[in-house]
C-alpha cells in the first residue's frame, strides 16, 4: 500500500532502516484502523484478507 510505503520513507530514517513492515502494522502505528477501503472485494470480511509479501 502507497500509504505504508510514504510512511515508512518519509519517517525517521534511522528507525525505519534495515527492518521488514507489514503494510497494516505500519498504518495501525499511525493510528489508521479501519482497512475496509484498501480492500478489493469488498465481500470479503476482514479475517479472509490475505497478507502479500514483497522484497
Amino acid at each position: 500500500m502507497a500509504d505504508a510505503a510514504d510512511t515508512i520513507v518519509t519517517g525517521n530514517n534511522r528507525e525505519y532502516s534495515g527492518s521488514i513492515y507489514i503494510d497494516n502494522k505500519v498504518l495501525a502505528a499511525e493510528g489508521i484502523a479501519d482497512f475496509n477501503h484498501y480492500k478489493m472485494d469488498k465481500d470479503l470480511g476482514v479475517t479472509e484478507l490475505v497478507p502479500y509479501f514483497f522484497i
